[in-house]
């Protein structure tokens, strides 16, 4: 209940008065309800019984909610997504107190007509740098120490107890990336692809990705796994054709639909389960962003146009998942409002916006659920590609919310649009160009820089020990995550159960004895058959 004052405390607060709840068929008989409990004379066929109050006595409260469950400060991160940061007094946001003066207007026909230019703002230069993707620029004279990587830790369940896996901070983590060489950390975030990269020295896991709102999409199980699994509880095969076996699902707004965390959570270990039939490890799932817009073309993904809502399937689908050892990630994180042209699109708010539409949806998944993946949204944060804004992700996402996992971009399109350099300080683990195994930096044709980013060289991630080190963290994320799931230690076995064996030979030896009748009838009859007698052609 505690609100987001993004002007004067700067943080969470609990104002100080009567708090109305109220239930009814359909949020306008619960809003009648309320009325009538206020003595409201204009409410029509209020009912005062469905409405309870809690006082919260006192001056409002600026302090109790300022601090995260990390223990982090909550407080302003992503000033710099307010059109008024760049344009002081332009704009005038939404209140649900003053509809008639707040109502949005189309801020192009302002200004005599110019409407609003970065020409006219006393910050242009930042604006145009944030617009160019430059949030960081790459030292080129320094030198990085151990550049290639120390060798000695692996990656392996031999040395990944219960104390590595509980803490992110024990030593074994910094030296197993301390083993991997500059040059492969830079580029495993670069070149992150659809599936995790061989890096140097250490021997981790592949691990693909797999896209899945709805289910594992364009998955199929073996027949024989099939049989197995339709024994399971927690398996579900909507499609059955020619022996395979189809793991789509449902389409999430369904599960909104049933405003029922039980069945939300059914649905996760649903999922979970299907990923260790299928030996599919990792999903790009739950997808939480809320219905901004009736239009948006993915709504079937969505669960709610409420982002509290999203809160609850997302958290009980990630708890679900999580428990059989999957690693979900929720997407889009970030304001992904549309669907057609959404690729750098800027999104400007105030951040009280920020952190109780959109994000709000996603906390919960991350703080209660324990999801250990995120993909970040397409679109711009004001200025800013989302993938870049550290006011999101390192000071919110990875702070406040004591996010240990990895972080993918959306899909890698435009090179123009993403940057290795800012994404590393951004802590992205992977951008997602679906390169394959391909953790370096060569890839041109004379083989001396990056296939894609040009200017980015193997001896470049020898002079940024700041980008170094972030790059290093970014694989440290990753790695923690898969140590926390299926993929550190996963045996899938198909049982057949010994009924199945007995009616399997059954009709194997049936088949047996039919072929073996057939040949034999065939035998009699083509040996038994007599001969026509020979004519001579005497006595014509």
């Amino acid at each position: 209940m505690a609100s987001y004052d993004y002007t004067k405390a700067k943080t969470y607060i609990m104002d100080s008065g009567t708090y109305y709840f109220a239930t009814g068929n359909g949020s306008h008989a619960a809003v009648n309800n309320v009325l009538t409990a206020q003595g409201k004379t204009s409410s029509v066929g209020g009912d005062t019984a469905a409405v309870k109050t809690w006082e919260n006595t006192g001056e409002t409260d600026i302090t109790t909610y300022s601090i995260s469950d990390s223990g982090a400060k909550i407080t302003n991160s992503s000033e710099n997504i307010d059109m008024n940061y760049y344009l002081p007094g332009t704009v005038t946001y939404l209140s649900r107190s003053d509809w008639d003066t707040t109502y949005p207007k189309n801020y192009n026909t302002s200004n005599d007509g110019k409407g609003l230019t970065i020409a006219d703002s006393s910050k242009k230069e930042e604006w145009l740098k944030e617009l160019r993707n430059q949030q960081y620029t790459i030292n080129t004279t320094g030198t990085v120490e151990n550049s290639a990587g120390t060798k000695g830790t692996t990656f392996d369940a031999a040395s990944i107890g219960y104390e590595q896996q509980t803490d992110i901070n024990n030593d074994y983590w910094d030296k197993l990336v301390d083993a991997i060489p500059a040059e492969d950390a830079i580029g495993a975030v670069a070149h992150g692809g659809n599936q995790s990269d061989t890096l140097t020295n250490i021997e981790n896991p592949i691990v693909k990705q797999y896209d899945g709102p709805c289910g594992f999409n364009n998955q199929t199980l073996s027949a024989n796994n099939g049989a197995s699994a339709a024994e399971d509880p927690y398996f579900v095969d909507p499609t059955s054709e020619a022996g395979k076996f189809k793991v789509n699902i449902n389409a999430p707004s369904l599960v909104g639909s049933a405003f029922n965390p039980d069945l939300a959570y059914d649905w996760g270990k649903i999922l979970g389960n299907t990923g260790l039939w299928t030996g599919c490890y990792q999903i790009w799932g739950a997808a939480l962003n809320y219905h901004r817009s009736p239009y948006n073309g993915r709504n079937t993904e969505y669960p709610s146009e409420d982002p509290m809502l999203c809160n609850f399937v997302g958290t009980e689908i990630t708890k679900g998942t999580r428990e059989l050892g999957i690693l979900s990630g929720p997407k889009h994180i970030g304001f992904n409002d549309q669907e057609h042209n959404r690729a750098g699109i800027s999104v400007y708010m105030n951040e009280q916006k920020m952190r109780e539409t959109d994000l709000r949806g996603f906390q919960g998944s991350v703080e209660e659920a324990g999801a250990l993946g995120l993909m970040i949204a397409f679109n711009r944060l004001g200025a800013v590609n989302a993938s870049h804004h550290t006011g999101m992700i390192n000071t919110i996402i990875r702070s406040e919310w004591n996010f240990k996992g990895l972080i993918s971009t959306d899909m890698m399109s435009n090179k123009y649009y993403f940057n290795p350099e800012a994404s590393i300080m951004a802590t992205i683990t992977q951008m997602a160009d679906f390169a394959g195994n391909d953790s370096n930096l060569h890839g041109s044709k004379d083989g001396t820089t990056d296939k894609t980013w040009t200017y980015i060289t193997p001896a470049v991630a020898s002079t940024d020990q700041t980008l170094v080190d972030a790059a290093r963290l970014c694989m440290k994320y990753q790695l923690y995550a898969f140590a926390n799931s299926a993929i550190l230690n996963i045996s899938t076995v198909a049982v057949t159960p010994w009924w199945d064996t007995a009616i399997r030979v059954v009709e194997y030896g049936s088949i047996a004895l039919g072929v073996g009748a057939l040949v034999g009838y065939g035998a009699v009859y083509f040996t038994g058959k007599k001969k026509k007698p020979e004519t001579t052609g005497e006595g014509k």
